[in-house]
């Protein structure tokens, strides 16, 4: 108690007519950053004040969002936020939460009748800096200046953009495959199992294949021929007579039992496959897009189970159509944007946009109350930077090339059912209005952090921000990350190799020692593909329209320049206009930049 007398004591008010030189105010600074830091309460004592006022103290501070504690799996770990006796378990990533306060910060997205709302979960943190008034000089008492800054950034869930219920539905990943076998004469597809199915992705999962009786989802080598769970290859089919390339081994008694082939087959001479490629879908799996308040991870895709209009859906059908997500945006990394003039009319941006302004972001606060004149106690205007990268899974691919030949390149085939990611596109989101109230609460927060003020933020009533937001079309490199023999070390967010070849499909001496079954499925583990089952760390750093990375542009039909297929320059970029809102957000004002 007597430390804080005697620092009250110490806060000498100054007279407003006094001069002070520079040495002076920068050992007044001095003073008043020591005083903060040691009695946070210091920032609500009028003549602690004034006397910032007088020096144009500025308070470097963070704005962190308080968001809920969740596990690895995204849930929620403690009570329901804003309930009696809500906080994070011991077991909770912490993820921004102070003191077990919790927040649930969204924004929405209408992008209009066609394609409906989004909710975006939003996480992170701005640098800031609150600049004190000269109440001396016709400013209010408390009114303070704030100014966001770049440096930090806040994160988001993935926006899901576009859907095809086949992706979940009654579908089945081989019937074009089918078709297009069938049509070389390969084999002779009679009953409904093919020839009656619905191409999609329905049985592209981990386990559990509707009727798939061949292999587990993971099998290893020398496991022999597995029990259900594996994505067979014309499951069901029972088409064994007309099979005319196969050697009368287990895989007659496989089709004849309804297992169908192991995977794709590939020959490296004559019409005997020389082993199978595997279908393992891992994380390309529908199953992995889930929904929550996790951001910052690609796969989530906000907290609304069921983010697509249900009026395209027919009766009947699920009424959870996450997991038929078809293009959906990464998890976004937005800064502040740094003011002046951004060109969008050249395609560096949405397409032919209007070029515009931004200006500096941040605005007022008041830290008694409301801001004189105005019915809220924080003003502010933010605009936002962001880089967006576009995921897209592979729907009703067309098969062109059968059967796999060895040495040549990966037909876009294999990619069915499968993701891919696009190059990105610089989008800034200008002059989002904010508005709310804050409250001094010095305190701890559980990182150590010293708290100076809560608030609460959001978008006026009745008042929506409109934005553009552009996202790529083109494909440019696989949603897996690619095996290490085939990064180009001079480039290396391409994940490709350097010698302008890329992966090809393997021969049979190559496949020998990863055969996992009599029948010849090549395991997953063989270090000769060109992808792992793993999801790549970061978005491929080319923007929208580069020339793709080998194992996609070599994927498509020869061109007049063979081994060479870039994206047309039209239609690799699209555009969706929408008004964004900013749901009530809890933040904390942190006291420096942590």
């Amino acid at each position: 108690m007597l430390a804080v007398v005697f620092a009250f004591s110490a806060v000498i008010a100054v007279p407003a007519s006094a001069k002070l030189t520079k040495h002076q105010k920068q050992h007044i600074r001095k003073q008043l950053r020591k005083q903060i830091k040691k009695h946070p309460r210091m920032i609500k004592n009028k003549r602690w004040l004034k006397k910032a006022s007088l020096v144009d103290f500025k308070l470097p501070v963070t704005i962190k969002l308080r968001t809920q504690c969740v596990t690895a799996n995204g849930t929620q770990t403690g009570a329901t936020p804003g309930t009696a006796g809500s906080q994070c378990a011991n077991n909770g990533v912490n993820t921004g939460t102070g003191l077990n306060e919790t927040g649930t910060n969204t924004a929405s997205i209408d992008l209009g009748p066609s394609l409906g709302q989004r909710t975006i979960q939003l996480g992170g943190k701005l640098k800031a800096q609150i600049t004190f008034s000269d109440s001396f000089d016709g400013g209010a008492l408390g009114n303070v200046k704030l100014d966001l800054l770049p440096g930090d950034g806040l994160t988001s869930s993935s926006i899901p953009l576009l859907w095809n219920p086949d992706v979940s539905g009654s579908t089945r990943g081989d019937v074009n495959f089918a078709n297009a076998v069938s049509h070389v004469g390969a084999v002779a597809f009679n009953n409904s199992a093919i020839t009656g199915a619905t191409q999609g992705c329905g049985d592209f999962v981990g386990s559990g294949s509707p009727g798939n009786t061949l292999a587990t989802a993971s099998p290893t080598v020398g496991t022999g021929v597995p029990s259900a769970g594996y994505n067979a290859l014309f499951y069901g089919s029972g088409a064994a007579d007309g099979f005319t390339t196969t050697p009368a081994s287990a895989l007659a008694t496989l089709f004849a039992s309804g297992a169908g082939m192991p995977g794709y087959p590939f020959v490296s001479a004559g019409g005997v496959p020389s082993g199978f490629l595997p279908i393992y879908p891992g994380i390309d799996d529908w199953n992995n897009i889930k929904t929550g308040t996790k951001v910052g991870d690609n796969d989530w895709i906000g907290p609304n189970d069921s983010p697509f209009p249900g009026a395209a859906y027919p009766p009947g059908a699920a009424t959870n159509n996450a997991a038929d997500t078809v293009l959906r945006t990464n998890a976004l990394t937005l800064d502040v944007a740094p003011p002046g003039e951004v060109n969008q009319s050249t395609g560096t941006g949405p397409n032919d946009s209007q070029d515009i302004t931004v200006g500096n972001s941040g605005g007022q606060a008041n830290l008694f109350g409301h801001i004189p004149g105005k019915t809220s106690g924080i003003d502010v205007t933010l605009s936002l930077a962001t880089q967006i990268s576009s995921i897209v899974r592979i729907m009703d691919q067309d098969v062109f090339k059968t059967p796999l030949v060895s040495g040549e390149s990966y037909p876009a085939g294999i990619f069915n059912c499968r993701q891919v990611w696009t190059g990105k596109v610089p989008n800034v989101i200008p002059g989002v209005h904010l508005t709310g109230d804050l409250r001094i609460s010095p305190a701890i927060t559980k990182e150590g952090d010293l708290r100076i003020a809560k608030a609460t933020i959001a978008s006026p009533s009745g008042d929506t921000t409109r934005v553009a937001l552009a996202a790529c079309l083109a494909p440019f490199s696989s949603y897996a990350a690619y095996n290490t023999g085939f990064t180009d070390t001079s480039e290396p967010v391409a994940y490709e190799d350097g010698s302008g070849v890329g992966p090809t499909i393997p021969t049979g001496g190559q496949v020998t020692g990863f055969q996992i079954n009599n029948a010849g499925l090549v395991s997953q583990a063989f270090t000769g593909f060109p992808v792992k089952n793993l999801e790549r760390s970061t978005p491929p750093n080319a923007l929208c329209g580069a020339t793709p990375s080998h194992l996609v542009r070599n994927s498509a039909l020869p061109s007049t320049s063979p081994g060479v297929v870039t994206p047309p320059a039209s239609g690799s970029k699209v555009t969706v206009a929408g008004d964004l809102t900013v749901n009530p957000i809890a933040v904390d004002v942190i006291l420096g930049d942590v």
